[in-house]
């Protein structure tokens, strides 16, 4: 569980730049990946040698709850109860939206997750009575919960996988006819490991000129382009796949070396940082003297200079 809380939190940055609005309406249950989206900042408020952004945002993360939009087409931002210090930040996935509604519920994205491979792993302990009857469990972001659909229409046993659960009050068990689904059934695949996976391979998403959503995936995760294509493609009519060198992981290794050598090169170099963050090209670093020599020497500090791009903006550093 760590090392996906690692894995989601890494996703964090760039997502700013890709509004959440824009989508069709999200229905109960979600995809399983969609857990990889998150909020995110662009550090234009907050200065080199200041405050550990990635340290706020992954804080953020531990509250943020997923969001939806709602029948009246407004974007429904979900905050775990006691989030309120990070509101802020995490509305901000609904930039560009005309209507943005922050609700508070019980558990965070996270928090679900958690309660999903707990209940994934008991069921398929469980034996092929409960096991067999499987065809889906997955987080739901509308419920705030558990969603696990069963072919069987058999009050005793959907009680049964009820009380497998962490909170059998946050689980819907219903009722659908259908064969056990291959790629879902709680005692053949991990979904969780798959996503897991496929979320060290995402590098982002934009939209091009011809309105296509367009997905960005690392050289290597050929196996995972229809998984991210469906969760990051939803509501889209044309969804493509492009390639890239570095995902969202790399990149944002990358940030926090590139972070700490502006920290350690002398006033000379973090005094004239303005900003700095992520985004759909790499790494973005403002800086507020015209001085191509100093520039060059902070794309020099990165792990590969060829994803920074240093801009010039007009004003003073934030205060150190």
């Amino acid at each position: 569980m760590h090392h996906l809380k690692w894995l989601y939190c890494t996703l964090l940055i760039g997502l700013l730049f890709f509004s959440a609005c824009g989508k069709t309406p999200t229905e109960a249950p979600t995809e399983q990946v969609t857990e990889t989206e998150a909020p995110t900042e662009q550090t234009t408020e907050h200065n080199a040698g200041t405050e550990d952004i990635g340290a706020f945002q992954k804080r953020a993360v531990d509250h943020y709850a997923g969001c939806y939009n709602d029948e009246d087409g407004a974007l429904v931002v979900l905050i775990k109860e006691g989030g309120e210090e990070y509101e802020e930040l995490i509305r901000k996935v609904g930039t560009g939206c005309d209507k943005v509604v922050v609700s508070y519920v019980k558990y965070s994205q996270m928090d679900l997750l958690e309660q999903k491979e707990h209940l994934t792993e008991r069921i398929r302990n469980a034996g092929e009575e409960i096991s067999g009857i499987i065809t889906k469990c997955q987080v739901s972001i509308k419920m705030n919960g558990i969603f696990v659909e069963v072919n069987e229409n058999n009050e005793e046993k959907m009680a049964k996988i009820r009380a497998l659960a962490d909170d059998p009050e946050a689980v819907a068990v219903t009722y659908s006819e259908g064969e056990a689904s291959t790629e879902q059934n709680a005692a053949t695949e991990d979904i969780g490991s798959y996503s897991k996976k496929a979320a060290q391979y995402f590098a982002g998403r934009y939209v091009d000129e011809d309105g296509a959503l367009v997905v960005r995936i690392k050289f290597g995760g050929e196996a995972y382009e229809e998984l991210l294509k469906k969760v990051y493609g939803s509501g889209y009519d044309k969804v493509r796949a492009t390639y890239v060198k570095y995902s969202q992981v790399d990149i944002n290794t990358q940030y926090a070396h590139l972070k700490e050598r502006i920290q350690n090169a002398g006033e000379e170099i973090s005094g004239i940082v303005k900003a700095y963050g992520t985004g759909p090209a790499g790494i973005v670093v403002q800086v507020n003297e015209n001085n191509e020599e100093k520039m060059a020497k902070i794309r020099a500090l990165a792990d590969d200079p060829e994803v920074v791009t240093v801009q010039y903006v007009e004003g003073e550093p934030v205060n150190h």
